[in-house]
């Protein structure tokens, strides 16, 4: 179904692999993709000839009961994410089927058994840690860097493809994500890409490309 094949499939055991393996390819121009969960059909998590950044080994939960809030590294599934959170009678939008990624699936929107009450797993979403294409670690949440996080969480409410994650690549039309999306979010999603990676150094499935200085 998927017929490509990565020249480097990196296993990060933290963001410190991570970053370095960025930092590798960056610096030799190669495609990089990220895989997640590795649920995807799609194949955006796999990249022909460049660099593979795989997070599986990044299965770390931790659940804070009194605050009521999880966090969690960018390789667990739902079904590890469930197993920690049930541990304290709580619980969120995640997906229907347990090996899905929690990362992918909320980039995307995140639909599940609870979302007519909770909404969507991208509405759930409290603050996320991003590493940029220069090697910045940032944290997106509603009072720090509030732009990347209205993107994360799919451009603001009712955007048409919600999750919508504005660093990707793929035969989709310019023309056909701008409306899509309409065209002011368009070209808030296109300042955020410019402010965040102005280079477009992530750019495969979705790409939607860094705004005008």
């Amino acid at each position: 179904m998927v017929d490509r094949r990565p020249g480097v499939i990196a296993r990060c055991a933290g963001v410190a692999d991570v970053r370095r393996t960025l930092d590798f390819g960056v610096h030799r121009g190669l495609p990089i993709s990220i895989r997640c969960g590795g649920h995807g059909v799609s194949g955006f998590a796999v990249c022909e000839g460049g660099v593979m950044i795989d997070l599986e080994e990044m299965t770390a939960v931790h659940v804070d009961p009194a605050a009521r809030i999880a966090r969690a590294q960018g390789g667990v599934n739902w079904g590890q994410f469930d197993h920690e959170t049930q541990a304290f009678g709580l619980a969120t939008t995640g997906g229907v089927v347990g090996t899905t990624g929690i990362a992918g699936l909320t980039l995307a929107g995140g639909h599940g058994m609870l979302m007519r009450r909770y909404g969507l797993a991208c509405d759930n979403l409290r603050s996320a840690d991003v590493l940029t294409a220069d090697g910045r670690l940032l944290k997106a949440s509603p009072s720090e860097n509030e732009d990347l996080f209205w993107a994360l969480r799919g451009g603001g409410p009712f955007a048409h493809g919600p999750g919508f994650y504005p660093n990707y690549e793929s035969d989709v039309a310019a023309g056909r994500l701008a409306s899509a999306f309409g065209a002011a979010k368009y070209e808030r999603l296109r300042r955020v890409k410019r402010a965040y990676d102005p280079d477009n150094v992530f750019r495969l499935n979705q790409n939607i490309e860094p705004g005008e200085a």
